[in-house]
């Protein structure tokens, strides 16, 4: 038994733990790819997480706990939904080197209507009430992250019916199952955006700010994209949104490695 501590609360070892897991998952994924979590937002937050560019304000460890108690509630459920024999695969790891994309799905799980895939999100009391408000009740960066596993998924499952968005509110316990149907203009817009990013990525672009509420309460790179404000002509030309001049990557090219950590037995 140790007989001393560097630490001097419960606390202060929690936290040490969350920057050590924290640093050792951006080594492990390093900077050669788009993360799923990404798509749908400011693609100059992309751009900047994936670089790992310096920032001046760190992520409050009240996130960080949140970020780790929403993690651990998928893992009973996963088991549950195991243990009842409905499992298919869970955690499973997609990788497009060509896109450069890299995504952790939760669940495959089989239902009545077919196979869907599910992917679990946590919500305190306020974010779950005013998510109400949103047509189709899913955030869009929610749902852009659920198309781009549907869209590799159903490469290696072409039974794959449907996908779902299952949202917990943590303060109550309250549950919402969304059914999320996906056209095929959707997906193919998923294809582009990643296209986009490669685009900046390979010609060094910082792409443009796109501003949102998100920016100033929630981007860990608030301060450091303000920098780039006022030189920001001088770091990039203009790029059409349409994806011209971008290499198109058909779809006989995507050479999906899918790495399923646990597999249902």
């Amino acid at each position: 038994m140790k007989n001393s501590s560097p630490y001097n609360s419960i606390d202060e070892i929690i936290c040490d733990y969350l920057d050590k897991k924290n640093q050792h998952m951006t080594e492990l994924r390093g900077k050669e790819y788009w993360a799923a979590s990404g798509l749908g937002k400011c693609k100059r937050l992309q751009f900047l997480s994936r670089k790992s560019t310096a920032i001046s304000n760190n992520i409050p460890y009240k996130w960080k706990n949140n970020a780790e108690d929403g993690h651990s509630s998928h893992i009973w459920r996963q088991l549950a939904i195991k243990q009842m024999g409905s499992m298919i695969e869970y955690e499973g790891e997609i990788i497009i080197e060509d896109l450069h994309y890299a995504g952790h799905f939760d669940l495959l799980v089989m239902l009545a209507d077919g196979l869907t895939l599910c992917d679990i999100k946590n919500q305190n009391s306020r974010a779950f009430k005013s998510r109400q408000k949103i047509v189709g009740k899913i955030l869009p960066e929610h749902k852009r992250q659920l198309g781009s596993y549907f869209v590799f998924l159903r490469k290696l499952h072409p039974e794959l019916k449907n996908a779902r968005m299952y949202y917990i509110n943590r303060d109550s316990g309250e549950r919402e199952e969304i059914i999320v149907l996906f056209t095929e203009e959707y997906l193919k817009d998923i294809i582009n955006e990643i296209k986009q990013l490669n685009h900046y990525w390979a010609n060094n672009i910082l792409p443009p700010k796109e501003v949102s509420g998100f920016c100033q309460y929630v981007c860990q790179f608030y301060d450091t994209c303000n920098k780039f404000r006022d030189v920001q002509a001088k770091l990039h030309d203009p790029v059409e949104e349409t994806n011209r001049g971008v290499p198109v990557v058909s779809t006989t090219q995507w050479n999906i490695k899918s790495s399923v950590r646990k597999r249902a037995e």
